[in-house]
């Protein structure tokens, strides 16, 4: 019945034993060992509630496994729990479960059985960074967002250190311009049109 009673606990997270009460299962989240980059197991804390409880789902559990009637199922688990409550003194060990102990005023400890540690191992983890990476299709050729990310930045880049080069040219090309319209035989040495106006008297002759 022992084992019944663990399976039950470990499927349902809770075991009710009639006239004892009720064993329920907390659950502790598992924590992070920054110093060892480990996890540590989750782990169970059985707590022994007092009080009347409805042990028909363990019955009816215990009839389907050993293929035996409701009746017979129901009897197997008072004759155990009538054992655990007349262990005074000596208590009562469940295996993988744990230990009630009986009180001489009739109340009922339990102290949960420690488990092993192949049982909870610890699990080795430490966190890498991964840069999202993804297909892109351009033109006909596919590439990934990490070497267009790459392009990009050298074609901003490249943009970013010729417009010295742009400004140059348009600088060469205005000096040039200067110096033609200055060579002009038609302009002065100052500003202006020096093209002589012929006189109408002149133009006649």
């Amino acid at each position: 019945m022992n084992d019944l009673i663990a399976e039950f606990l470990f499927a349902y997270n809770y075991c009710p034993l009639p006239g004892i009460g009720e064993l329920r299962c907390e659950f502790n989240s598992s924590s992070y060992n920054v110093a060892d980059k480990s996890f540590s197991a989750p782990t169970r804390k059985y707590i022994l509630n007092e009080g009347n409880v409805d042990e028909q789902p363990l019955v009816k559990y215990i009839s389907n496994i050993r293929s035996i009637p409701v009746e017979e199922a129901e009897s197997l688990l008072n004759v155990l729990c009538n054992r655990i409550k007349s262990s005074e003194g000596n208590g009562y060990e469940m295996p993988f479960v744990g230990n009630f102990t009986v009180k001489k005023n009739g109340r009922i400890f339990f102290q949960q059985a420690d488990m092993p540690d192949d049982y909870l191992p610890n699990i080795s983890a430490e966190r890498v960074s991964r840069k999202s990476v993804h297909s892109v299709l351009v033109g006909d050729n596919e590439s990934n967002s990490e070497e267009m990310t790459e392009f990009f930045n050298a074609s901003s880049f490249q943009a970013k250190t010729n417009w010295w080069v742009w400004a140059l040219i348009l600088l060469i090309m205005a000096v040039c311009i200067t110096v033609f319209y200055l060579n002009d035989k038609r302009s002065n040495s100052t500003f202006g049109n020096a093209m002589e106006i012929m006189p109408k008297e002149k133009q006649a002759k």
